[in-house]
């Protein structure tokens, strides 16, 4: 993962720890977007997301990205 070298260009510790990070957020993507499959507005809301926490290698932070799809779907709800 690029972003997770980008950060941690000499500390393979923390590149390990940030592989497994992200790995987990990739997931959790999934499945945040087999929930909303179909929902337009929520679908867009995941690739704003994705298109903000883009390195330019074109590597994302899918940690960011969750963190970021999370408050958006969250504050969503909250002005339904």
């Amino acid at each position: 993962m690029d972003w997770c070298r980008s950060e941690w260009s000499d500390n393979y510790r923390m590149q390990e720890h940030c592989y497994t990070r992200q790995v987990e957020a990739a997931g959790e993507l999934v499945d945040i977007m087999g929930r909303i499959a179909g929902d337009k507005e929520a679908e867009r809301v995941v690739v704003n997301c994705n298109n903000q926490w883009t390195i330019p290698t074109g590597t994302q932070n899918f940690r960011m990205v969750l963190h970021c799809v999370n408050r958006q779907l969250e504050a969503r709800e909250r002005i339904r």
